[in-house]
């Protein structure tokens, strides 16, 4: 049976460990140019340190300078697992989703399959593949389409306001399970922090999972 495990996303990159610290500055300084953003690099959620979760801005679009600095990405990191988390349509769409699959799968990228709103260039579909068998890695941002591209909000969790109801996590579950099925691990991770919705539907989903979630 496959563990699901469920939990909150933390928010703050730090240092990268088994790596020099001029690495860590020159890896920081790079993906600030390739407008990467390295969010974990610990794993307390994720349950392994060789994973390293890593955003694309959604100006890195799905184009051959879109690509290179992926591939530029998964070179820097050699020897780290890396769950990527594509941010503009491009990379989903129809004609590209498969090549996209294709390149995590020839690179051994986590995709990271996603639970928000998609209306706008900026986001992209709920994409149920695996492409590692080592790990699937679930990230909820809410439905919230009204803040999902806010101006001025004081934190970056007003972006993120919205309740999951129990018939959407219960919808969720579903997927979720059936993905589970096929690699060793499988993380849930809440990103809809604003005060405690995100604890709230962490528990709430465990609950719904049953046996098959792991107890914290």
């Amino acid at each position: 049976m496959t563990l699901v495990r469920a939990g909150l996303a933390p928010t703050d990159p730090v240092a990268i460990p088994g790596k020099n610290p001029s690495l860590a500055v020159s890896f920081f300084r790079k993906t600030s140019e390739l407008a990467l953003r390295l969010v974990w690099t610990e794993g307390p959620i994720l349950g392994a340190g060789d994973v390293r979760v890593t955003l694309l801005a959604p100006w890195i679009v799905n184009n051959s300078d879109g690509r290179a600095r992926v591939e530029h990405c998964a070179d820097v990191m050699e020897g780290f697992t890396l769950a990527a988390e594509f941010r503009h349509k491009s990379w989903f769409s129809e004609k590209a989703r498969e090549s996209t699959l294709a390149m995590e799968r020839e690179r051994g990228f986590v995709n990271v399959v996603v639970d928000e709103p998609n209306t706008t260039a900026n986001s992209i579909p709920a994409v149920w593949e695996v492409t590692n068998q080592g790990l699937a890695l679930v990230r909820l941002h809410g439905r919230n389409h009204e803040t999902w591209n806010i101006k001025g909000a004081a934190s970056a969790s007003s972006r993120f306001n919205y309740d999951h109801t129990d018939d959407e996590l219960g919808e969720l579950a579903g997927p979720i399970g059936e993905i589970a099925k096929r690699v060793e691990r499988t993380h849930a991770v809440f990103n809809n922090n604003y005060e405690d919705q995100g604890q709230r539907n962490a528990r709430a989903h465990m609950h719904i999972l049953g046996q098959t979630a792991m107890q914290p």
